[in-house]
């Protein structure tokens, strides 16, 4: 997860990359925030699935993924309603708060949990992404950010990105097939 280089080089693009719009998708680390001061090591996950969404003013925990990580809707903080999400006003079921350690930094990250049907198990928006002051490249493949000791780097997982992709088309179209209907 470290990186020397602050900048994105030509020589950086993967061959595979070149005429590829896949979404970035990524794999993120998490950990169950701690409810008091004395409980003991907190829960860890690896969160693959996750889209990066350089549009999105919200930061997102689909309930399918908010289930599998063994929180329960005790969990949830109330949450505002999210607009424009799925092209619909979305009622979200609540807010979490879980830490992300990426290499030498921890973030708080406040996320949005919706039950929405999606091939995703997060979404991180600009909130998350400016948090970390990085820096998202769809052509790179990866997300770059300033740690202590130099740059740190997500890559992206390309086959994912690509099941999801076509799994997400797939569930758009069906969807506009029925409006049509």
């Amino acid at each position: 997860m470290e990186k020397t280089e602050d900048h994105f080089e030509v020589d950086d693009i993967p061959q595979r990359s070149w005429g590829r719009t896949d979404p970035l998708v990524v794999t993120i680390p998490a950990r169950r925030m701690k409810k008091d001061k004395d409980a003991k090591a907190s829960e860890e996950w690896a969160i693959e699935g996750t889209l990066i969404d350089i549009g999105s003013s919200a930061d997102i925990l689909f309930y399918r993924t908010f289930k599998d990580m063994g929180y329960n809707d005790v969990d949830l903080k109330p949450s505002a309603y999210i607009h424009g999400f799925n092209k619909a006003i979305t009622k979200p079921k609540g807010e979490v708060i879980i830490n992300m350690p990426l290499g030498e930094i921890e973030m708080q990250v406040t996320l949005c949990v919706v039950d929405v049907e999606s091939p995703y198990n997060m979404l991180l928006g600009k909130p998350w992404l400016h948090g970390i002051k990085g820096v998202a490249s769809t052509l790179h493949r990866c997300i770059r950010f300033p740690m202590p000791s130099g740059i740190g780097e997500i890559a992206g997982d390309t086959e994912r990105a690509k099941s999801c992709n076509q799994v997400d088309v797939k569930n758009y179209e069906g969807r506009a097939k029925k409006r049509k209907i």
